[in-house]
């Protein structure tokens, strides 16, 4: 069994929080998405990725709705690099990403997050995030 914790995706204090969670042997470090309530977890994550060794860094979720799906694998894969292959993607509702949507100019809104379907493949075959992630539809 692993622990993993959560906190708020802020670059600075996640960096430090992920020192002291891998010090104190927690097993991974989940960062919120909302851009709402806090800052890039990309690049939070990033940055806990190149002060520790061990623990996992992941996003506690992220929205397929407010993030294009490119997007989010560039950065899981930049995240992944970072950290030496210890990033994990959490995909999901996303609710206060969501209180206020207002969809980007030009964009369809919600319809969007149906346009793709994603088959992940597991880490096991030694592949990268954006690897592991391909367009079924």
């Amino acid at each position: 069994m692993e622990i993993w914790t959560t906190s708020v995706a802020s670059p600075r204090s996640t960096a430090r929080v992920a020192q002291d969670l891998e010090a104190a042997g927690w097993d991974g470090l989940l960062v919120v998405d909302s851009q709402n309530l806090s800052g890039d977890p990309y690049v939070a994550l990033a940055l806990a990725g190149s002060v520790t060794s061990r623990i996992g860094l992941g996003t506690g979720v992220t929205n397929n709705v407010t993030r294009h799906a490119s997007v989010t694998a560039c950065s899981i894969t930049s995240v992944d690099r970072v950290s030496n292959g210890r990033a994990v993607l959490g995909i999901g509702r996303g609710d206060s990403a969501l209180a206020h949507p207002r969809p980007p100019a030009g964009s369809t809104g919600s319809r969007k997050a149906g346009k793709y379907r994603w088959k992940w493949r597991p880490a096991a075959q030694g592949l990268s995030p954006l690897q592991r992630c391909t367009r079924t539809g």
